[in-house]
């Protein structure tokens, strides 16, 4: 108020629905407690356990975090919109836990598998729609752009995009070590069988040696890579996190 010259006793404050939303962000963080104890107990209540609830409760922390971590990353700010998002996202990563368990006990019942086999088999049967629902949401910037509605000022990956040739990379527009780029691999436990590993790796090979599956990948916006050995992409990974934390050293970047 000092500043627009205002007295000091007058003081500024919400009214109407502004004051009532202002008033419910207040008891947000309880509100969120009880939804998760009851989605504890509705889910305890399914399966006849206090066990699988946890597992599936126990993958929220980690999406809510990585939202968070993404907002700070692309310096946004966490407005109402951001939060209807992160409840978004919880809401899908809580659906495939809850699916992934459910296979998981089907498997174990039906077939006599242990859990832990149960649990990876599981986790193969989810890993393509969980890919068709990630490649849908990205995928759909690019049509906007080739239709004329957006106008693309440049790419931020390192090289131009084959299906958007006359959009210039960052670095060419004058910022030569400007490079953001968001990529995709698959990881699994460091002690996963090595059968099942051998017969995971197989079946992405073939996916992505697929020419129909790679133009149709390409045709919404990814570059598409052949398929690495384990060593070349540890090389890759390690490359990218020296990248960023030079970046994060110069800049003095915290999580404060």
């Amino acid at each position: 108020m000092a500043e627009i010259g205002l007295p000091s006793d007058v003081h500024g404050g919400f009214q109407g629905t502004a004051k009532l939303f202002s008033d419910t962000l207040k008891n947000q963080p309880l509100f969120i407690m009880a939804a998760i104890f009851a989605i504890y107990i509705v889910l305890g209540m399914l399966y006849e356990s206090t066990l699988h609830p946890l597992t599936i409760l126990s993958t929220l922390p980690p999406a809510g975090v990585g939202a968070v971590l993404a907002l700070m990353l692309f310096h946004t700010e966490f407005s109402i919109i951001a939060l209807i998002g992160v409840f978004l996202l919880i809401g899908i990563v809580k659906k495939n836990a809850i699916l992934m368990v459910d296979f998981a006990l089907q498997a174990e019942r039906e077939q006599g598998l242990d859990p832990r086999d149960a649990i990876f088999q599981a986790a193969t049967l989810r890993l393509r729609p969980i890919l068709m629902t990630t490649l849908a949401a990205l995928g759909t910037a690019l049509p906007p752009v080739r239709s004329g509605m957006l106008r693309a000022l440049g790419v931020s990956s390192a090289r131009r995009n084959s299906d958007l040739p006359d959009v210039p990379t960052i670095a060419e527009s004058g910022y030569p070590d400007y490079l953001v780029s968001v990529w995709f691999g698959v990881v699994a436990p460091a002690r996963m069988p090595d059968d099942v590993a051998r017969i995971l790796k197989a079946s992405l090979d073939r996916a992505m040696n697929d020419d129909t599956f790679r133009a149709s990948l390409e045709k919404i916006g990814y570059s598409v890579l052949r398929p690495r050995s384990s060593a070349a992409i540890k090389e890759f990974i390690d490359a990218d996190r020296a990248r960023w934390s030079a970046v994060i050293k110069a800049q003095n970047i915290s999580l404060d």
